[in-house]
């Protein structure tokens, strides 16, 4: 009876790994060099690479192979490729290209700050806005002001009166 219940289970385990399929492969940086200590991930099968190589046993199917590099929590560089597999040994090499996530996160950060001062909240910045306005119409009007200010050029007077003019000139503005 115990042989032909392990006869049964072997019978069974025949098609699974029959239809089973070995992904492996070795993960490179952009200088082509192994990168040690690379999380890589299959459909939910994890594993840390210590050499830079993987190997998963996975039903066929279609899979996402991906590998990241992570330095203080933060992905610096990351891989994806997708694989359609069926019976046998594929092979998934892939390289390691930089990522911008601190900065996509910093850049995010910033767009979410939003000034302190608003003009719905603050009567001071409508305070401040009527004064820019009234210095401004302050200024228009000096100049214009001043631009009608400027001196009249006269005809030169005949010379009998230009002499008189500097007589009267000469003793302080006032004759008799």
């Amino acid at each position: 009876m115990r042989i032909i219940l392990a006869a049964l289970v072997c019978l069974l385990l025949i098609p699974a790994t029959a239809q089973a399929a070995t992904v492996k492969g070795t993960v490179y940086d952009l200088s082509l060099e192994r990168v040690p200590g690379v999380l890589v991930e299959i459909d939910g099968q994890r594993m840390v690479s210590e050499d830079g190589t993987y190997s998963f046993i996975v039903p066929a199917g279609t899979y996402t192979v991906s590998a990241k590099k992570m330095e203080q929590g933060i992905v610096t560089s990351d891989a994806e490729e997708s694989l359609n597999a069926g019976e046998g040994e594929y092979r998934v090499d892939l390289i390691l290209f930089p990522t911008f996530q601190e900065e996509e996160n910093i850049l995010n950060e910033t767009r979410s700050m939003s000034p302190d001062i608003s003009l719905k909240d603050s009567g001071f910045s409508l305070i401040l806005l009527a004064v820019m306005s009234a210095a401004v119409v302050l200024l228009v009007v000096v100049f214009w002001k001043i631009r009608e200010l400027r001196p009249v050029r006269l005809p030169p007077l005949p010379a009998d009166l230009d002499r008189a003019v500097r007589y009267i000139r000469k003793k302080g503005g006032r004759i008799t």
